[in-house]
Parts: C-alpha cells; sequence; structure tokens
C-alpha cells in the first residue's frame, strides 16, 4: 500500500517504518503484560484483546481502497495451510515431553507440519490472489535478507525471553535479580530488534521491481514472525530441558546452552549477511 499510494522516494522509509513499528508493538507488550502483577492474568489478555480490537477497527476504516488492477480478496486456503504448519511445527519445538517421552508423535508433528508449509508455498504459487506470495524470493538479495531475518529473529527472541525469564528470577535460585514482569524491560535489546528489522526492507526493496514489492515484504514478516516464535518457543525448551526434576527454576547451566544457542543463530545470520 505504501508503495502504491506514495511517492518512489517517500515509500521506502514510510516501508521501513512500518515494520519497525510491528517491532515496537512487540516490544511495548512485554512490559504491559506487567498487568498480571496488578489484575491478574485475565487483566493482560483483556488489555490484548481491547488492543487487537482497536486494531481491526482501525484496519477496517483507515486502510484505503487498492488501486484497479489490485486483488482485495483474502486467501483463506492459504491462511488455514499456513496456520496449520506454523502451529504443528511450533508445538513440536516447544514441548520438551514430547521428544522425551513420545519420539514418535513429535517426529509425526514436525514433519506434518512442514508437509503444510510446502503445501502452503505451492498452493500461494498458483492462486491469482495468493496470502504471500513467495516468487520474488528468487532474487538473490531477497533470499538472503529473509534468510537472515529468520536466523537473526529467531537468535534475538531467544535471547529476549532469556533475558526476561532471568531477570524475573528471584535470587535465591542462585542467580537472578528477582525483577517484577513490569520491571523486566528490554530497552537495549528492543534497538538492536528495532534496527535489524528496519534494516532488512531497504535491501529487499532494492532489488524488487515496484509491482511485486507487497509480495516480498509479505515473505518478509512472515519469515521474521516464524523466526520470532522459533526463537521463543526454543528458548523455552532449552531451559525446560534444562530444569532439574521437582524443581520451578532451571539450573544456571540451562541459561548457558540457551546463550551459546542464541549467540550461534545471531553468526549464522551475520555470516548469511556478509556472503549473500
Amino acid at each position: 500500500m505504501a508503495r502504491d499510494h506514495l511517492d518512489a522516494e517517500r515509500a521506502p522509509a514510510v516501508i521501513a517504518l512500518i515494520s519497525v513499528a510491528s517491532t515496537i508493538g512487540i516490544g511495548v507488550g512485554y512490559p504491559l503484560a506487567g498487568l498480571t502483577e496488578f489484575g491478574g492474568v485475565r487483566a493482560a489478555y483483556g488489555l490484548g484483546l481491547f488492543v487487537t480490537i482497536a486494531a481491526l477497527f482501525a484496519g477496517a476504516t483507515a486502510i484505503p481502497a487498492p488501486p484497479p488492477g489490485r486483488a482485495a480478496r483474502i486467501d483463506v486456503p492459504g491462511a488455514a495451510l499456513l496456520t496449520g504448519g506454523l502451529v504443528l511445527v511450533l508445538l513440536a519445538v516447544s514441548e520438551t515431553s514430547l521428544w522425551s517421552g513420545r519420539l514418535g508423535l513429535a517426529v509425526t508433528l514436525t514433519v506434518a507440519g512442514l508437509t503444510l508449509l510446502a503445501a502452503w508455498a505451492a498452493h500461494e504459487m498458483r492462486v491469482p490472489a495468493p496470502l504471500v506470495d513467495v516468487r520474488p524470493v528468487r532474487h538473490r538479495a531477497v533470499a538472503g535478507a529473509n534468510a537472515a531475518m529468520l536466523t537473526g529473529g529467531a537468535g534475538m527472541y531467544l535471547l529476549l525471553t532469556l533475558l526476561v525469564r532471568h531477570a524475573q528470577t528471584p535470587r535465591p535460585a542462585g542467580y537472578g535479580f528477582g525483577l517484577t514482569t513490569f520491571e523486566a524491560t528490554m530497552a537495549i535489546l528492543g534497538y538492536g530488534v528495532g534496527g535489524f528489522s528496519a534494516a532488512m526492507p531497504p535491501v529487499i526493496l532494492a532489488v524488487t521491481p515496484p509491482g511485486e514489492t507487497s509480495a516480498a515484504m509479505g515473505v518478509n514478516q512472515v519469515v521474521r514472525s516464524t523466526g520470532f516464535a522459533l526463537g521463543s518457543a526454543l528458548g523455552g525448551l532449552i531451559l525446560s530441558a534444562g530444569t532439574p526434576a521437582g524443581h520451578l527454576f532451571p539450573a544456571g547451566s540451562a541459561y548457558t546452552t540457551a546463550a551459546w544457542t542464541g549467540a550461534a543463530l545471531m553468526a549464522i545470520c551475520a555470516a548469511t549477511v556478509l556472503l549473500r
């Protein structure tokens, strides 16, 4: 929409700003979850519901109509395939008990999820108005930016989850600072996440024809969200696996393992950027 309704000079900056805005929204959500300290879990979920309704209302009233030749239909089958595939993969990644006690089920969920994602990609290439047009990924720079976004997003959100939990762990556990949910904010990491998210759109737009902007950015948004979700799930998996039986908090070594895993993902991200 930015490229459709703005001139060529302003569109790239606005597209980058939109990418950063979504990251800011995610970052603001973490301290807002501190409402659980005052009103319980229902207050946090209630706020989330209110904000979601406000976003839907804003979208329905403020988003301009597409220009002639642009489709505005929603690809429901594509949305279902993408949702199902991501749910199964993330469920398999995040559930430690499946891999330790029900290996067959864990493998089945993973294979089924990857199969649905492959079916989603094939479906998106056939329909006239895809949910996300995956064809722009054929550009080397676009593919490299998306690979960097996936690994970088996973690494950053693994570390974000790690640091928030570490900061909230009571001191008697042998580590941690005993902070409340509201006190554990991630200002410094937030600058990194925002800067990283803002750097990718210009790289993609530089090699993408104007008519493929929405498709290329759509793929990037999906890849980034997937990376964020994978990082959070992977961080939880490592900490859960490092929690001794009968203990409430993970061992300190689990945080070390998770930190090195996040560092490895960020190293892969940096290598992808340098080699693309």
